[in-house]
């Protein structure tokens, strides 16, 4: 009976409203500086510099918003070759910095640390800037960005992304619909070859499902995309299945399995609206939010 209620509640329980209680305590309680995590498994290689993960938080958030996905990756275990996690922040916050101005700082934080081969995460706003960062540091070559991951990040825009505040902050501009950053964004994407992994929450009511992917990027990559049943835009940052996806995406990159000349290739093809719900489905359904 007991066990009977206790897999019911991880059923039904709201997690999209208790992951946006937790985020918010994360953020009441947390420092607003830089935060640095050691891998206990890191086991350096003669000649090949270590892999750093650089966190970048969304508007209004804090580095603090990582916390837990950073804590239960090394928890899990991370690759031997990643040396650190570093949960990122900015200075001039609230003073209408632009996407590429957040981006300038992050790259240049990585080469105050030396980093030369690293893995990006971005929530929301952060999403675009890491993206951005990606590609500009693929283009000087100096750093070599090896997996890029955007978590409800508006690459197609937002609704809420208006006046006043886009008045204001260059960035909240940059996030409107249909905004020519965001179409320049998109249109390097279309070409890129960084590995780039999107994630979508299914009760996101910032950045509505359609809106949190590259759809230049996924024309030739459907696999780049997940989506997540009863997790909103906050609560997605609590899931333990994201942190399990993030560890595997890791792996592949740092370790990818050989493809046989001439063998097949097998291809996870997920459902007609293009990407794998983690959490909640239920073969052979096809509802969203089952």
């Amino acid at each position: 009976m007991l066990g009977k209620f206790c897999r019911l509640f991880a059923q039904k329980q709201p997690v999209s409203y208790t992951g946006v209680l937790t985020h918010t305590f994360y953020w009441l309680t947390s420092p607003a500086n830089d935060l640095v995590y050691k891998n206990p498994n890191y086991k350096p290689v003669e000649g090949q510099a270590g892999v750093a993960i650089y966190c970048v938080h969304g508007t209004a958030d804090r580095p603090a918003a990582f916390t837990r996905i950073a804590e239960r990756l090394i928890e899990q275990g991370l690759p031997e070759e990643v040396e650190s996690i570093h949960l990122v922040s900015f200075e001039g916050r609230g003073k209408g910095l632009s996407i590429d101005d957040f981006s300038s700082q992050l790259i240049e934080k990585i080469k105050i640390n030396k980093h030369t081969r690293v893995m990006l995460m971005g929530h929301s706003r952060g999403g675009l800037v890491v993206t951005k960062a990606a590609e500009d540091m693929a283009e000087k070559g100096d750093i070599a960005p090896l997996l890029c991951i955007g978590i409800c990040a508006p690459y197609s825009g937002s609704y809420l992304a208006l006046p006043p505040l886009s008045w204001f902050s260059s960035s909240v501009s940059e996030m409107e619909l249909d905004s020519p950053f965001l179409d320049e964004l998109n249109k390097k994407l279309a070409t890129s070859t960084i590995p780039y992994h999107f994630v979508e929450a299914l009760e996101d009511g910032i950045v509505p499902v359609e809106y949190g992917y590259a759809k230049s990027y996924l024309k030739d990559h459907p696999n780049a995309l997940s989506r997540y049943a009863r997790h909103g835009h906050l609560s997605i940052m609590s899931s333990h299945v994201l942190v399990e996806e993030m560890g595997r995406l890791m792996k592949e990159v740092l370790n990818p399995l050989p493809i046989k000349k001439g063998g097949e290739v097998a291809i996870t093809r997920h459902e007609s609206w293009g990407g794998p719900l983690i959490e909640d489905y239920e073969p052979p359904k096809a509802v969203l939010g089952s």
